[in-house]
């Protein structure tokens, strides 16, 4: 479960969605949507206070370029075009109206809102069947593109493994969403329902978490055994609850307050108010001034704040600063600055990620920001890895840089 007050980001694949109808019923062709979707999530972002209302124009802005730079080759536009996923208008919209409603509505946030983003286009491509990307292949079937797993790539849709079929916990399982590959056996196990023995939440049918279990710890004195949990349903307010970095045991709208004894589910703080806990204030807040001790013993009381905006004062010795997700907390000036670097930019190589922004890769030979290459765009490969560390980000905006051509090439695997 993603913590609340994390900023939703969807990927491409949600992105190109296709066509939604707009507020005068009129259908949108796909461009724009686009435009209309982008210009819901920036705002999305403003209300949550994830970014200043005076970013909004930048926040589209970049997204439209890092489109012009670096589109994905192969999209679930091009999947309904050729007819092997279908489009449901309805949940588009409905899917568009949730991104509106967050943060506007005053209802408690929930998950549940973007229910009808993962339903807007389903495969429609039947076993044996040939598939371009894992959305593509009906109920029941996933994929296979010969382990590349590439949008793109030529494969088949084939049946998930039955239960008690031998699968790979290391990776995806290929199970039935009924089933679990348990680590234990290798093989695909029907989930159990509530009241039954778990050692994770994957042990559990969906909509159940895995209560009370505790993993064996040789290190302790004495050793620890494996403690196995129970499964049962998200708790409700008042009802006990187990912490976790992606929510804890709570249904939606609640935290699990670690200030009560016993441990209990609550609603989210208010601004203001003390807070001890990464959940523990709403989704347009932050515990501003938050310091995280292991095992909870000492750690540095915080307050329910909106998040700062650049300038702000910041707390940098705390592990949430207060500071907005664009920007991080200067410990000379102790306030807010922007993280957002721009081409030209000095990088670290070897630090992935470090130009903070998805139209940009980190050159190794440079050491500096620079735009991502789309597929066929001339490329320089990122160099050979000094010490086991690449040096630099590859290039490539889709696929990878091939040596030979210099170009950024589609990989695909070899089908059997």
């Amino acid at each position: 479960m993603k913590r609340a007050h994390e900023p939703l980001r969807l990927g491409p694949a949600i992105l190109v969605l296709a066509v939604v109808s707009c507020s005068s019923g009129e259908p949108l062709d796909f461009t724009s949507f686009y435009h209309e979707y982008r210009v819901a999530l920036c705002l999305r972002d403003v209300r949550c206070g994830f970014i200043p209302a005076y970013e909004k124009d930048a926040c589209e802005a970049s997204f439209e370029e890092m489109l012009a730079l670096s589109e994905p080759s192969y999209t679930m536009k091009d999947s309904i075009q050729t007819g092997r996923a279908a489009f449901d208008r309805s949940l588009a919209q409905a899917c568009l109206d949730a991104i509106n409603d967050l943060c506007s509505s005053g209802k408690p946030f929930s998950w549940s809102y973007f229910d009808p983003c993962f339903s807007v286009v389903t495969g429609v491509v039947s076993e044996g069947g040939e598939c371009q990307a894992a959305w593509e292949c009906d109920s029941g079937t996933w994929c296979d593109q010969g382990g590349a797993d590439t949008n793109g790539c030529v494969g088949t849709c084939r049946a998930l493994l039955p239960e008690g079929a031998i699968c790979d916990p290391t990776i995806d399982s290929h199970c039935a969403p009924s089933d679990t590959c348990v680590p234990a056996t290798a093989t695909c196990t029907a989930r159990v329902g509530v009241g039954n023995a778990c050692v994770s939440g994957e042990w559990c049918q969906q909509g159940l978490v895995c209560m009370g279990y505790l993993a064996a710890n040789e290190y302790s004195d004495p050793p620890t055994d494996e403690v196995q949990g129970v499964c049962r349903p998200l708790g409700t307010q008042g009802e006990a609850c187990e912490n976790g970095w992606w929510g804890g045991s709570c249904s939606d709208g609640l935290f699990c307050d670690t200030s009560k004894t016993p441990v209990v589910c609550s609603t989210y703080l208010s601004e203001g108010q003390p807070c001890w806990d990464l959940d523990a204030c709403g989704v347009e807040m932050v515990c501003k001034g938050l310091v995280m001790g292991s095992g909870g013993e000492d750690r540095g009381i915080g307050t329910c704040s909106r998040r700062l905006d650049v300038g702000g004062t910041c707390e940098p010795t705390a592990d949430i600063t207060g500071c907005r997700t664009d920007t991080d907390c200067d410990h000379a000036t102790r306030t807010c600055v922007l993280l957002r670097k721009e081409r030209g930019d000095a990088c670290d190589p070897a630090a992935p990620g470090s130009c903070r922004d998805e139209r940009l890769y980190c050159d190794g030979t440079t050491s500096m920001c620079a735009n991502k290459v789309p597929l066929s765009g001339v490329c320089v490969p990122a160099a050979e890895p000094v010490d086991g560390v690449v040096v630099g980000e590859s290039p490539c905006a889709d696929g990878a840089c091939d040596a030979t051509s210099k170009t950024c090439v589609r990989v695909c695997g070899s089908q059997d």
